[in-house]
């Protein structure tokens, strides 16, 4: 592929590794939140919801790996502590 194609791969990686984070969030917000009608009688969350759960806390971190070799392919630098990521307009 191409650096431009690498780039934009990359990019859309970032949005969806932060996509998911953002989901996996609002699904733990709204399972405590809603506790008492998700429950079953003996306290437990059903099979559905603690998978879901599961996913949408294990994607954002296998993306994230996914983002990392897409950056290297790209050719972009790697992010520094304390780097100043505006636009140099010299």
């Amino acid at each position: 592929m191409s650096t431009t194609a690498m780039s934009t791969t990359w990019l859309l990686l970032r949005i969806l590794r932060w996509a998911s984070w953002i989901a996996f969030l609002a699904t733990c917000f709204y399972v405590s939140r809603y506790r008492a009608d998700i429950v079953s009688s003996f306290g437990q969350l059903p099979l559905r919801v603690e998978l879901l759960i599961f996913a949408l806390g294990t994607a954002p971190v296998f993306i994230g790996f996914l983002e990392m070799m897409a950056r290297e392919q790209a050719g972009l630098p790697k992010p520094s502590i304390g780097r100043d990521w505006s636009i140099d307009r010299a």
